[in-house]
């Protein structure tokens, strides 16, 4: 795993589905009476999806890494501590020069930490998953939170248990020695950003609605097919009583959209794009393909409940605002540096190791030539 990714992946994947350290004790079973054997079936040939990898992958400082370093490495990235059925022998050859890279760079990554004797304490590993975790962007703390709850942990309880591992203290540790060491100092301003998007104004285009497309904001209200009499009248005197707002204010829809509607797009001001027909149910479709740009439906029945919709303008194309880019293509071009940054670092330690390899990159099948 690159030490760049590492804080994220803690922190969003593997805070979730790290596997708990010790497995439960189960309780002795009783001994059954001897049952008549079934005629025992022939099990099919187990495949050695390793085959390919000699027993010596590489050396590293005079040492061997072995083939069943690699092996053990991938294993220890699967949840469940079996191999996916996907997983085959070729597939192998295909990943093998991964993930022999993937075992000499941690071994020259824990040398260089050993030799400046750096360790992270839980405490410390505590505090790097509470800073980390508050630049995670809402959506995925609140999905985080849920699924903790769904296993009846606090997210403060979680952090505190991962802490606590030794194998998450081991990558924190990574984590913080590269931020003190060839990562320290990496910086990107918002002049280094706009500089960016000057030199690629292709990347920040958008192009112009398709043909035969329109565009359409909606505000909804939801209410299931099979609810009673008394929602489905409640949910129509909701909707009436947006409508009779938009009657006297139609500037008020994507404010109204925002509070009232309880589809996604109501973050947006119920603005759902562009789309053709054949793309949303048909009593949808009929109605906003039958409004002119800039005019707003009645109240529109479908299965999902009732619906005001408002035909948009067309979009040509155009070009995306920089002030609207910013901060992810700081986030996008700091996270290029790391990632160049640490490949130096490893290509300087690899050539200090004198590391040999002996499992190739394959070259990529080429397409059959029609004679």
């Amino acid at each position: 795993m690159k030490t760049v990714k590492l804080m994220g992946t803690l922190l969003l994947a593997g805070m979730i589905v790290l596997p708990t350290m010790a497995a439960e004790k189960k309780a002795p079973a009783k001994k059954a009476a001897p049952a008549a054997k079934a005629p025992a079936k022939e099990a099919a040939p187990q495949v050695d999806i390793w085959v390919s990898l000699p027993d010596v992958v590489a050396v590293v400082d005079g040492a061997n890494v072995t083939k069943a370093e690699v092996i053990q490495l991938f294993m220890s990235q699967l949840p469940d501590g079996k191999v996916p059925p996907f997983f085959t022998a070729e597939l192998v050859k295909q990943v093998a020069p991964r993930l022999v890279k993937a075992v000499v760079s941690n071994k020259l990554f824990a040398k260089e930490m050993a030799k400046s004797k750096f360790k992270a304490t839980a405490e410390q590993a505590r505090k790097f998953l509470e800073e980390e975790i508050k630049k995670a962007p809402k959506q995925q703390l609140d999905m985080m939170v849920q699924q903790l709850a769904m296993q009846g942990k606090t997210l403060e309880q979680h952090i505190r248990s991962m802490a606590e591992n030794p194998v998450v203290q081991n990558q924190i540790a990574r984590a913080m020695f590269a931020k003190e060491t060839f990562l320290k100092g990496i910086k990107v301003t918002a002049q280094d950003a706009e500089k960016y998007y000057k030199a690629h104004p292709e990347m920040f285009k958008t192009p112009a609605d398709a043909p035969n497309t329109i565009r359409a904001s909606h505000i909804l209200i939801m209410v299931d097919e099979k609810a009673t009499e008394a929602q489905k009248k409640a949910a129509l005197d909701k909707i009436n009583g947006i409508k009779k707002q938009l009657d006297k204010n139609p500037k008020l829809f994507e404010a109204l959209a925002k509070t009232e509607s309880k589809c996604p797009s109501g973050a947006n001001g119920g603005s759902l794009g562009a789309f053709g027909k054949g793309q949303m149910v048909p009593e949808f479709e009929k109605a906003a393909f039958a409004l002119k740009p800039g005019q707003i439906s009645g109240v529109v029945k479908t299965q999902f409940g009732y619906h005001i919709i408002r035909r948009d303008a067309a979009q040509g194309s155009s070009v995306v605002p920089f002030a609207q880019v910013k901060d992810n293509l700081i986030a996008f071009l700091t996270e290029q540096k790391m990632v160049e940054a640490e490949k130096k670092y490893m290509e300087k330690l690899e050539k200090g190791a004198k590391v040999q390899y002996f499992v190739k990159e394959q070259a990529p099948a080429k397409a059959p030539v029609k004679k």
